[in-house]
């Protein structure tokens, strides 16, 4: 999963995590944030349009 994050921050040119220590693990900054609800928005917007 790492693997595909690095690869998704690559091809935006932006990060999207902050990265802490490995006890602390990882959270969003703003611009991962966005990106996270713009998917979100993407696909539920997809599976509305299949619905009707």
């Amino acid at each position: 999963m790492i693997k595909k994050i690095n690869e998704l921050e690559r091809d935006l040119g932006n990060a999207l995590l902050e990265r802490a220590e490995r006890v602390r693990g990882m959270r969003p900054i703003p611009f991962g944030a966005e990106v996270a609800r713009a998917g979100r928005t993407a696909i539920t917007g997809s599976a509305n349009s299949i619905r009707s």
